[in-house]
């Protein structure tokens, strides 16, 4: 059986409230293991799979997640236990609480103040990444500099 146009309302709506409108093909295409990318193609099964999984996405714990990431990439947490997750939310909480565009725990956060925590992570990546790059490079000179040195029998005094 086909989707109902009930069922189509419900979907557009979903995605729109979600801001997933963008990706909506994307997400039926997966749905539908490559069947289609149309809405109105559904089935009733998928449909309701659909509509029941949209209505239980959470888009902040989607930008937790991403800012746990941020945070693991910049070495402010780490490790892989149950024991190091437990105590690296209590570090990033308190990194937060301390330094974070937004000073609240994650969970008490909204969707807009999430996501000015994680643009303040990815800064803080771009960062980072531009002075190891910097550091990379003058090692690099000083590097080159003493080989020419050596090579033309100078010592620096």
């Amino acid at each position: 059986m086909k989707i109902t146009p009930a069922q189509i309302t419900k979907v557009h709506v979903l995605l729109n409230q979600l801001d997933l409108t963008d990706n909506k093909r994307e997400i039926i295409y997966q749905l539908t293991e490559g069947r289609t990318t149309s809405a109105k193609d559904l089935t009733l099964d998928e449909a309701r799979r659909l509509i029941s999984s949209l209505e239980g996405y959470n888009p902040n714990e989607r930008i937790k997640g991403a800012i746990f990431s941020l945070a693991y990439k910049a070495e402010i947490i780490y490790g892989e236990s149950e024991t190091d997750k437990r105590m690296n939310t209590a570090k990033l909480n308190a990194w937060i609480k301390e330094r974070g565009a937004v000073k609240k725990h994650l969970n008490e956060m909204n969707y807009s103040e999430l996501v000015k925590v994680q643009r303040q992570f990815e800064a803080m990546l771009k960062n980072i990444s531009i002075s190891k790059n910097r550091k990379a490079n003058e090692a690099k000179a000083e590097s080159a500099v003493k080989s020419l040195l050596s090579e033309l029998n100078l010592q620096i005094i």
